[in-house]
Order: C-alpha cells, then structure tokens, then sequence
C-alpha cells in the first residue's frame, strides 16, 4: 500500500489507552513493559512497532497522532507529547517525527506548509 502513496497512520491510544503514560514515560511496573523502551519486552510490541515500521517504511509514508481527548485519557497535545517522547526515546530522530507530525499532514490535507521553525521539538527549558 505504502508504494501506492498510502500513508501508514499509528496512534497512540492503540498503546496506552488501558493505563495513562506518566510524564516522565518511565516505569517500574512490569506491565508496563511493552510501552516502555527501557524494560525488556518482546520487541514486536508496543511503540518499538512503530519505531520499527518508521525505520522499514520510513517517516514520509506515516503519519502519527493520539486519538486522545476522550475521557479518562490525556489531552491531545498530551498524548502526543508523550507519543514524540517515546519515539524519540526508540532512536527516531526530530526530522523523522517532524515528517510523520507536520509535513505528512499537511500534504494530505493540502494544507500551506509552516516553517519548520515554527514547528520546533526540542527539550523543554
């Protein structure tokens, strides 16, 4: 599909709509392990799938977003500050995220592109 011009979507709730990510997004509880980058889980679960679907497909044929917003879930911008944050943790780099974020959608919806300055993901201060 994706040599087809179809864009591969991944959402965040589809990995932790069940718990609520802590905003650190580190954890102790083992069940937590299949979101988690840093305890060992199978690598064919979890955000090491997207992670892994990123780096065979590649950024430009994806798109990501939360599906969150609905009760007893983070906010949007929460949840995909979380997703960024996870991403980021598996190796995906800023630019990647920034394609799969801003640049994916905004060909799809035909949107006028924003500068990638006006579009910054960095650390918080």
């Amino acid at each position: 599909m994706v040599k087809m011009g179809a864009l591969v979507e991944q959402s965040m709730a589809a990995f932790s709509a069940a718990q609520m990510v802590p905003l650190t997004h580190y954890y102790v509880e083992k069940e937590y392990a299949s979101i988690d980058e840093g305890m060992k889980a199978p690598e064919t679960e979890g955000i090491r799938i997207v992670a892994k679907q990123v780096q065979v497909l590649g950024a430009e044929n994806m798109v990501i977003d939360t599906d969150f917003g609905r009760y007893s879930l983070s906010t949007p911008v929460e949840g995909l500050r979380q997703f960024i944050s996870l991403l980021l943790d598996m190796g995906i780099s800023e630019e990647e995220v920034r394609t799969m974020v801003k640049t994916n959608p905004e060909r799809v919806l035909g949107l006028e592109p924003l500068s990638s300055e006006s579009f910054p993901i960095k650390e918080e201060e």
